[in-house]
Order: C-alpha cells, then sequence, then structure tokens
C-alpha cells in the first residue's frame, strides 16, 4: 500500500473519530440541558422545540426587560421603586401550545403574593397583568389599609381590625396620583377605590358572652364599622351585607370567633343575625 494511501485513511480515521466525539459530546450536552429545563413550562411541545425556545428566550429576554422596564414605569410610576422583579422564564399562555409568554413575578413590599406580568413571545406586548386580581384580597395588604381607615375615623384601639370586599366592582389603584412614598403608603390608600369595608374583627373582648354578646355588637357596628364603610365609599344602591367578629382571644380574621353576626350595612337599625 502507498504511503500516500495510508496516509489519506489515517486522515479520514482521525476525522471519523473526531466527529465522532463532537456528536457525542454535542448529544450529551444537549441531553443535559433538556433534563436541567423545567417540561411544566411549555407542556405539548417536544423536547427539542423546547430546548431551542430555552435557548431563543435568552435573547427575547433582553427586548422583554425592556418593554416590562418601561410598561411599570407608565403604570406604577413611584411605586415601582417597592418592586422585586423576577424573570420566571417562557411559558404556555393560556394553554396554547403555540403561545408563549416571558412570564415576571413581581413582590412589593405592601403585599405578601405576588403578581405576574406576561409579556407575548412574539408581540413583545404586555399581555397580562395580574396585580388587580391580587392586592385587593392579600392579607398583608388588607392589613394595612385597615390601619390607614382606622387612622381615618379616629379608632386607635390594636384590638380592632378591618375586612374588606371588592367583588361590587373592579378594584384598583390610581398610582398617577400618588406623588411620594411615606412609610405607612398613606398615598397608596388614598388612591385605593372600589374596596369596601363590610366587616369588622374584634378581639380580646374579655367580658363577652352569651348573654351581651348581641349588645355588644350592635355598640361595636355603630362605633366603627358604619364609619367606616362610609370612609371607603360603600355603595349605596346594592344591597350589602355587614359582619361583626368578636372574640375573647387573639384576632385571628374571624376563624374560631365566639361569636358573628351580619346585618345589613345600610341600615342603622336592621337586625343583627347570628352568622
Amino acid at each position: 500500500m502507498k504511503k500516500k494511501t495510508v496516509y489519506f485513511l489515517f486522515i479520514i480515521i482521525i476525522f471519523c473519530i473526531l466527529t465522532l466525539s463532537y456528536l457525542y459530546i454535542g448529544i450529551k450536552k444537549a441531553n443535559s440541558e433538556l433534563e436541567n429545563f423545567d417540561t411544566n413550562q411549555v407542556l405539548t411541545i417536544d423536547n427539542f422545540y423546547k430546548y431551542k425556545i430555552n435557548n431563543l428566550s435568552k435573547k427575547i429576554k433582553k427586548d422583554a426587560d425592556v418593554v416590562l422596564n418601561k410598561y411599570i414605569d407608565n403604570t406604577y410610576g413611584l411605586t415601582k421603586s417597592h418592586f422585586k422583579i423576577k424573570y420566571n422564564g417562557v411559558k404556555l399562555y393560556n394553554g396554547i401550545s403555540d403561545s408563549l409568554v416571558v412570564s415576571y413575578d413581581i413582590n412589593t413590599t405592601f403585599m405578601d403574593n405576588k403578581f405576574k406580568i406576561l409579556i407575548g413571545y412574539y408581540s413583545l406586548e404586555v399581555l397580562e397583568d395580574t396585580f388587580c386580581n391580587v392586592f385587593y384580597i392579600d392579607h398583608k395588604f388588607q392589613h394595612l389599609y385597615s390601619n390607614w381607615v382606622k387612622k381615618q375615623v379616629w379608632i386607635d384601639d390594636e384590638n380592632v381590625e378591618f375586612g374588606f370586599a371588592g367583588n361590587f366592582d373592579d378594584p384598583y389603584i390610581d398610582f398617577d396620583k400618588i406623588t411620594t412614598l411615606s412609610e405607612d403608603y398613606r398615598e397608596v390608600f388614598e388612591n385605593t377605590h372600589n374596596l369596601y369595608c363590610n366587616k369588622c374583627y374584634i378581639n380580646n373582648l374579655f367580658e363577652l358572652n352569651e348573654e351581651n354578646a348581641k349588645v355588644i355588637a350592635d355598640e361595636l357596628r355603630n362605633k366603627y364599622l358604619f364609619n367606616a364603610s362610609k370612609i371607603t365609599g360603600m355603595p349605596q344602591e346594592k344591597k350589602i351585607s355587614g359582619h361583626i367578629y368578636m372574640s375573647t382571644n387573639e384576632f385571628n380574621s374571624g376563624s374560631g370567633s365566639d361569636f358573628a353576626f351580619i346585618f345589613d350595612l345600610h341600615n342603622f337599625s336592621s337586625e343583627l343575625n347570628i352568622f
């Protein structure tokens, strides 16, 4: 066999070995990426497509971040300084396999629960903002809002807590009118709309018993709840039930209260009924 032929075969063998090695390393790397990829992100797309989406999303994220920051600036104003933003990857939108979104989770200092902002993967437009669905049922927000309402009706009693409902209209906060952010979020609450006070919780009523419960409840609704309801702009045209929760123990949002009463919140003389 000629030297040139041997040399040529040697080159081919080396080339084949390098090609196979490259393919092996590439496949192993791809499989590793796929194993680490969250299979719940895109449930109906095959693994290879998921891998491509995950890599493309790194490029899309830069553009989505620009859209997100501009949207937050225009929507939330000064309040954005209290936001902590977390990129949450590419997700299916409403379970539709060919509809993808860039997802962000956002925490604020005046809420326990996070809300989401979703930006279209292809359109790069904000498709959904869940803030208004979250804030008015958030426990921390309701507690802080209750403290603000108490100050408005001159209640200085740590044993009193108000509860709110927003199912009559869509609650929202007018962020455009917030000019400063104090520690008690005063301007946030001043510009909160359609969140109505319809519950009052009073704890540590040590003298509370079955004989005097109704009398105490009547005094408390007149002293506290009616005034708080007026402050939050309770709509007169709707029939709304008020609730009084009383306990001899620590406040716990009504659960395990010794007594609870329900009544017509628009009628000062309405009957108090055991709830």
